[in-house]
This record gives structure tokens, C-alpha cells and sequence, in this order.
């Protein structure tokens, strides 16, 4: 690819059965489309719906910069990313997940300021949608620690800092990347073989955020992240799901522990990653006591994450979750007309 057709911005979409939520994504994303190159990979994750017709349907559309990359089996969100980052030729990598959306210009919104504040990552704004269509922000969190001043701290030590309290940081769908930033840490991901059903963002983050420095925030630029009533990361009625997800967390932290320790002068940041796990270890023995479990897959349970916190775990506490208890009840526009609006435009 010359120069001249370089893109600007790759937008990585991992998708596996999505034909229910896959329409209000692409829609969503043709709002997103204006003066800045744009390349969109969608990384079908052996999907046996309509979502291949519905992506080829996409990329009639709106052409080549339409990539389709198939993988005939199924083989989880991190790999499927992965996929899709090492196929990106934009100068900048954003994701987005097939059952969100993003605001109209999400994307070049991230981009533009990005350019202009010269930094290695842009931050967006987390909306949370509930199955019920009801949108909110969580102020507290969305609040720390992006807008605070940061003492002089690089960005990975206040990554550290907060300790997995405030998943703005972990998630990757909510920023704007500096490609160089994934690229150099592809080979250590691609180590991960096992396919995991939890925690992939922590991964990719501890790695990736390691050689970044600066960051810019623009809260006018919305990703809605759409809960899921019967999400598996909610599901505590079935044993073997349960278990597996501890597997996936205790795999999750040998692995960025590994990659702390690989990395001398990351030493001191190992106390901030000591704590994120025994947080984790507190929230899951909270899921676990309260879930449907009979008594003694419970105790299996609880003796697995003690294990992998290495002490007695305690109960909850307050400062575990107090960055999600204020809210901000949103009213978002239909983006139905709009979008017809723009079709009329592109196509007719």
C-alpha cells in the first residue's frame, strides 16, 4: 500500500454469532465515516448465523476498505483481536465490539484529537446500556483517573495504581491506539494459546500500556456498551462454567506476572498488580457465595482462589466498588433517521 492510500485509523471488530446485535454496529459505524481513511476488519470467529451475509452485505457497501477475515472455527475474542490487529495497516488501531456502538464520528473524534494533543492514546467515554435500553455513565469512574492531575506519574504507574477498581483503564473498546504500541507486543501475545472466556483485556493492556506515555480524553466521543442479561461472565448456576473462569484469572495473572517479571524495571509495579488479584479474588468470592452452587463446589471454589491469591481472602470492600456507585442517566437520540439520512447520501 502506498502512502498515498495509507489508512489512518483500522477499526478491529471481532464477531461470532452476531446477526441479533450485528445491524445497530454497523450503523452505528456508518455515522462514523468522513474525511479520515478508515479501514474496518471484522474478524469472523466461525460464525454459523447470518453473520457472514450480513459483513459481505456491509462490504458491497461500503467497499475495500471492507476487510472480512474468516476463521472457519471458533477461537475466542483474544485470538480473534489479535487476528484482526495483525492485519491492520491503519496508522492508529481502535476496537469495537459486535453487540455495541459508537457515537456518530466515534472514531474520527478520537482521531482528530489524538493528532492535535501529538499523544499515544486517545480515551473515549463509556456509556453503559442496560437490556432495557437505559444508558448511563459511571461518573465516579469515568472521573478517575483520566481527568486528575497525575503528579508527574507515568501512565503505567497510575495504571497500576488503580489496581483493576476502574475497568475504563483494562478494556481496550475505549480507546484509540497508536499502532506501533500493539505491534511491538504482538509476539508476546501471541504466547497465549489458551482460548479464554475472561480477563483478555487485562492481558492486552498490562502489555500493551507498558510502553505508552501519554494520553488525551475526549468525552463527547461515546462508546455504549450494551450489557447482556444472560452474559457468561453473570452465569454462577453452572460448575464447570464457574471453575473455568477461575482457570481463565489464575492463567490471566501467571501470564502479565510473567510478563512484569521478564521486564526488570517494571519491578515496582508489582505491588499494584498483587492488588488487582486479591481484588479479584474478593469479587469472585462474593460471586461465588452468592451464586447457586451447591456447598461443596462452593468450597471447591473458594479453596481454588484462595490458591491463587496465595492468603485468606477477604470480604468485600468499599473501595472496591466505590468507583461505580454514582450514576448519570443519559437520553440518546434514535440514530435511525440520521443514518437513513447518510445512506441517501452514500448511495443513491
Amino acid at each position: 500500500m502506498s502512502d498515498a492510500d495509507k489508512y489512518q485509523i483500522s477499526i478491529v471488530i471481532p464477531v461470532y454469532n452476531g446477526a441479533k446485535t450485528l445491524k445497530r454496529c454497523l450503523d452505528s459505524l456508518r455515522l462514523s465515516f468522513g474525511q479520515v481513511k478508515t479501514e474496518i476488519l471484522f474478524v469472523n470467529d466461525g460464525s454459523t448465523d447470518e453473520t457472514e451475509q450480513m459483513l459481505e452485505q456491509f462490504q458491497k457497501q461500503l467497499g475495500s476498505c471492507v476487510k472480512i477475515i474468516q476463521k472457519k472455527e471458533n477461537s475466542g475474542l483474544f485470538s480473534a483481536r489479535l487476528s484482526g490487529v495483525e492485519a491492520a495497516c491503519g496508522e492508529y488501531i481502535g476496537f469495537l465490539d459486535a453487540d455495541d456502538y459508537v457515537s456518530p464520528g466515534y472514531f474520527e473524534t478520537l482521531y482528530d484529537l489524538i493528532r492535535k494533543e501529538n499523544t499515544d492514546i486517545a480515551v473515549g467515554t463509556i456509556v453503559n446500556q442496560t437490556p432495557d435500553e437505559i444508558c448511563y455513565i459511571q461518573t465516579d469512574c469515568e472521573r478517575f483517573p483520566y481527568t486528575q492531575e497525575t503528579g508527574g506519574e507515568s501512565l503505567y504507574s497510575l495504571y497500576w495504581k488503580q489496581a483493576g477498581r476502574c475497568y475504563h483503564w483494562h478494556v481496550v473498546w475505549n480507546k484509540l491506539y497508536r499502532r506501533e504500541l500493539w505491534s511491538q507486543q504482538i509476539p508476546f501475545l501471541k504466547e497465549n494459546k489458551r482460548r479464554l472466556t475472561m480477563l483478555e483485556d487485562f492481558i492486552f493492556s498490562s502489555a500493551v500500556l507498558s510502553e505508552a506515555e501519554t494520553y488525551c480524553v475526549n468525552t463527547s466521543a461515546r462508546y455504549f456498551y450494551v450489557e447482556s442479561s444472560d452474559a457468561s461472565t453473570r452465569n454462577f448456576s453452572d460448575y464447570a462454567q464457574v471453575y473455568r473462569k477461575i482457570e481463565d484469572m489464575e492463567h490471566a495473572f501467571c501470564t502479565v506476572k510473567d510478563f512484569l517479571e521478564e521486564k526488570s524495571s517494571f519491578y515496582p509495579y508489582l505491588s499494584g498488580f498483587s492488588e488487582w488479584k486479591q481484588r479479584y479474588c474478593r469479587v469472585w468470592k462474593r460471586n461465588v457465595l452468592g451464586s447457586e452452587l451447591t456447598e461443596d463446589e462452593k468450597k471447591k471454589c473458594l479453596l481454588y482462589l484462595e490458591a491463587i491469591a496465595g492468603q485468606p481472602i477477604s470480604d468485600i470492600l468499599e473501595e472496591d466498588e466505590n468507583y461505580y456507585s454514582n450514576y448519570k442517566l443519559l437520553k440518546v437520540k434514535n440514530l435511525r433517521p440520521r443514518i437513513r439520512n447518510k445512506m441517501k447520501k452514500l448511495f443513491h
